[in-house]
């Protein structure tokens, strides 16, 4: 299923991540030419989104990134006594999990946590959503979706191009929020510096890690002002007009209004939807429940709008008919008490009158006064919006079981129940042995049906990122799984990613006919497969070509090509020396690239397509030791070359497999417990994961000459892991291919 999410600040990363991790294939579409890194301005995030992140992987991030900001001065208009506040104690009382940081490092913090496995589209737009799914951009082609969500803010796009204008839905509540960059000599370090008059508050902050401040202004109105959201010169005159004379320091921060790379400023206004969704659109975070920028916590309260869709989206098996539904039931009694904080926080930070001021202030000295037992017991009291955000409960949305083929596949995050790490006695980071970082990087496999939903393959497209060869090399060529995930594989590079031709390895003559057959539909391909070799003799196979003829039906002006390359140019036949059989095999693929331009997907045997400069083949035969066919893709294509190794744990074949021993690398692939899945070996990773990647590896062989009795005798080595391969997709049981009937 095929999800466009418009908005990369923060609940659309935050929604992709989820997505991605329940099997859905996302495209996040934002309007910037690139992600924001100017810093934005601070927001909090209470219990449940630190929870939340905590389950990304992404919580130790956040923390880096505070704003470390614990103390603050207020000062009232008119008086020199300022009351300082320990803002630590504050945070602590209030929330047992808290954190403030700046807007776009939390929004970066996000996309990087599944860049590699979402399309990200920058500097586009939408223009246009029909009933059937297909959206029409500014720049891009028009392209087809199941599902549309707007994570695109207060001024979304979506909910106007789906709900009408937004004058419809907003509630201004009498305030406006403007945001400036200052040079970092004007802020106070760790320390919040307010100014407080009636009806207007301004203030400066910094955060460690950035090289400049933050000067916020807020003010009340009774009326909203005739300022469009995109009228920066009027917006500024505002603020000129609003905060003159308030204080010296607050004249100096506008003076930096005509010099600051980093201004916002908008409205302090509620969104007050009766329902977010329609058909296959729907909206999150801001773009459909506001609460109000600055006062209402929208950015919690998005990011956990965020998780319980992608959640229900998951729960209904993607049937957005009733996981929408759902999604807005869960989000309902948070929606309402958000919008309840966000009124009571304006009041309480822009008071309205020379009382109120003194009130805030009398407050903040109380409060810093009072001992730790009764200090919190009154903050409980009075900061609603801390109260009302660490409140909000969230049901747990475990992945959801897969469909199709033997038995189906769990998704998994995490081990099962049974599962002990080789060593449970380590308490350092979770990834901090190769079974645990295989844990944390792994993206499970959810089904065996080759016909199946492509979905669980989403994380390829990071991996293949631009490459114009995808090699497949399979520890076994006779197994039911290993075949069948390269059928899904080849379906997911042609469906989603552009690949058209199919390199059957050691077949030129038959893939000559069945380059016709799935061109034309001349031809028996059963007929044809029954005189190939002997590991294309499955019925597995036949509907990998079956398959191919049917695209090609659809698609008769684009179709899929198994590459020949001896129907273009005389090619003597593979001599009996192997190292001359790996360098034509490689030479027959770059020709075919060079005569028809095509991505190609390229699918034999490990032995071959392995990037080996000295591979050694073992087997009871004496070791052969020479380069791959694959170490001379990756010296042509360079880059544009991904090798994929598919391995597998034990079970059948022509004969029954064991366990690995303990030495080869299916041993440690297989210590997850996980029934099948994607690993990126490029993947970020600690010291000991980048010896056990690096360091000499046996991965096992399984051929026509294959002995169960030596099976450690049968594998190949020479070279490491990351030398070899790209990605490996691992299974830990497979099971006999099936025999072509004829």
């Amino acid at each position: 299923m095929r999800i466009l999410i418009s908005g990369a600040s923060v609940a659309g990363p935050v929604l992709a991540y989820w997505l991605t991790r329940h099997g859905f294939s996302v495209t996040v579409v934002e309007r910037a030419p690139a992600l924001r890194k100017t810093g934005g301005h601070a927001v909090d995030l209470y219990r449940p989104a630190m929870n939340i992140s905590e389950k990304m992987g992404v919580l130790p991030l956040i923390e880096e990134r505070a704003t470390g900001t614990d103390r603050m001065t207020l000062c009232r208009e008119g008086t020199r006594r300022p009351v300082r506040v320990d803002l630590s104690k504050i945070f602590s009382a209030t929330s047992d999990r808290h954190v403030e940081i700046m807007r776009d490092d939390l929004s970066e913090i996000y996309h990087d946590a599944a860049r590699d496995d979402v399309e990200y589209v920058f500097g586009d737009s939408i223009t246009a959503i029909s009933p059937d799914g297909e959206v029409r951009f500014s720049n891009a082609a028009p392209r087809r979706f199941d599902l549309v969500v707007g994570a695109d803010g207060l001024h979304s796009n979506v909910r106007r191009l789906i709900f009408g204008d937004e004058a419809r839905f907003s509630a201004f509540i009498g305030a406006y929020l403007g945001v400036l960059a200052l040079p970092k000599a004007a802020g106070l370090d760790g320390e919040l510096l307010i100014h407080v008059g009636a009806g207007r508050t301004a203030g400066i902050y910094g955060a460690r890690h950035l090289d400049d401040a933050r000067a916020l202004f807020l003010f009340r109105s009774e009326r909203e002002l005739d300022c469009h959201h995109r009228d920066v010169p009027r917006q500024k005159e505002l603020l000129r007009g609003v905060f003159a004379g308030l204080h010296p320091d607050v004249d100096r921060w506008l003076d930096e209004l005509d010099r600051t790379p980093t201004f916002y400023f908008d409205s302090i206004t509620q969104l007050r939807m009766d329902t977010w969704s329609r058909g296959r659109v729907t909206l999150v975070g801001d773009a459909g429940y506001c609460p109000g920028p600055a006062v209402g916590g929208s950015s919690t309260l998005g990011i956990v709008g965020a998780y319980v869709l992608a959640g229900e989206l998951a729960r209904a098996g993607g049937d957005h008919e009733r996981a929408f539904p759902a999604y807005e039931r869960a989000m309902a009694e948070h929606v309402r008490g958000s919008r309840a904080s966000a009124l009571s926080a304006a009041k309480t930070l822009i008071p309205t009158s020379r009382l109120g001021v003194q009130g805030l202030a009398r407050g903040a000295r109380l409060i810093s006064a009072l001992p730790a037992g009764p200090g919190r017991a009154l903050l409980r009291l009075t900061t609603k919006t801390a109260r009302v955000h660490n409140s909000m409960t969230v049901d747990d949305y475990p992945p959801p079981a897969a469909s199709g083929g033997r038995a189906g596949l769990a998704i998994s995050t995490g081990p099962p129940p049974w599962f002990r790490y080789e060593d449970d006695s380590m308490t350092t980071s979770t990834t901090d042995t190769p079974t645990r970082w295989i844990h944390q990087y792994a993206r499970p496999l959810a089904t065996f049906d080759p016909e199946g939903p492509l979905a669980d393959l989403a994380p390829l497209r990071g991996m293949v990122r631009d490459s114009n060869l995808v090699v497949l090399g399979a520890s076994a060529r006779d197994t039911r799984e290993l075949v069948v995930v390269s059928q899904r594989i080849l379906r997911f590079l042609v469906e989603e990613l552009g690949f058209r031709s199919l390199v059957l390895e050691g077949d030129d003559i038959t893939s000559i006919a069945l380059d016709e057959y799935v061109r034309t539909g001349i031809g028996d391909p059963r007929a044809l497969l029954a005189g190939a070799r002997s590991f294309w003799r499955t019925r597995e196979l036949l509907d990998v070509v079956s398959w191919m003829r049917r695209h090609n039906e659809r698609n008769p002006v684009d179709p899929v090509r198994i590459a020949n390359v001896a129907g273009i140019s005389q090619v003597a036949s593979l001599p009996g020396n192997l190292a001359d059989i790996e360098r034509l095999l490689a030479e027959n693929t770059i020709q075919w690239h060079e005569h028809i331009g095509h991505k190609i997907v390229y699918w034999g045997g490990m032995a071959h397509t392995v990037n080996g400069r000295t591979r050694a083949v073992s087997t009871e035969a004496p070791q052969e030791v020479h380069r791959s066919a694959g170490s001379y893709l990756r010296e042509h294509f360079g880059s544009g070359h991904l090798s994929v190794g598919l391995t597998f744990h034990h079970g059948s074949a022509a004969y029954a497999v064991p366990a690995p021993p303990t030495g080869f690398a299916e041993a440690t692939l297989g210590s997850t417990g996980m029934d099948a899945y994607l690993l990126d070996l490029r993947a970020t990773s600690p010291e000991p994961v980048r010896t056990w990647l690096n360091r000499p590896a046996k991965t096992r062989l399984v051929g026509p000459a294959y002995n169960p009795a030596d099976d450690d005798v049968h594998h190949l080595s020479g070279g490491s892991l990351a030398e070899w391969f790209d990605v490996i997709v691992h299974h830990q049981e497979v099971s006999p291919a099936s025999p072509l009937d004829v």
